[in-house]
């Protein structure tokens, strides 16, 4: 099959980058999560160490939705999710608190080190 412009996606596509915040620095995990509507958001996407195993806790802790065109996440925990974008002042979002998805955008889950840390940025 050829590509052609047809079809192409009709909106970019938001990526998650995992990093992890740690006593010495940023260090990026390796895994990239896709970003897409009605995503539940479980402790293997939010938190480092964490397996989908047939141990693993199954309860939502936040999830991605589409509102108005745009991509959103969130929050479904108690725990708080630390948003930075651009220089500004980092916003802290509780639970049932929404971040608008946008390369550039990074959200930190929880205030304890090591953190995880998703990166958002599109599809290349």
């Amino acid at each position: 099959m050829e590509f052609s412009r047809s079809n192409a996606l009709p909106a970019p596509v938001l990526l998650a980058r995992s990093l992890r915040v740690t006593d010495h620095g940023m260090i990026d995990e390796g895994d990239v999560l896709l970003l897409w509507h009605h995503l539940t958001l479980h402790d293997w996407h939010l938190r480092s160490g964490c397996a989908p195993n047939e141990r693993a806790d199954r309860t939502p802790r936040g999830y991605v939705a589409q509102h108005q065109g745009r991509l959103t996440l969130v929050n479904a925990s108690d725990t708080p999710w630390i948003v930075r974008q651009g220089s500004g002042e980092p916003a802290r979002v509780e639970r049932n608190g929404v971040v608008i998805a946008a390369p550039g955008v990074s959200i930190q889950i929880g205030d304890h080190l090591p953190a995880r840390v998703l990166q958002l940025e599109v599809m290349r």
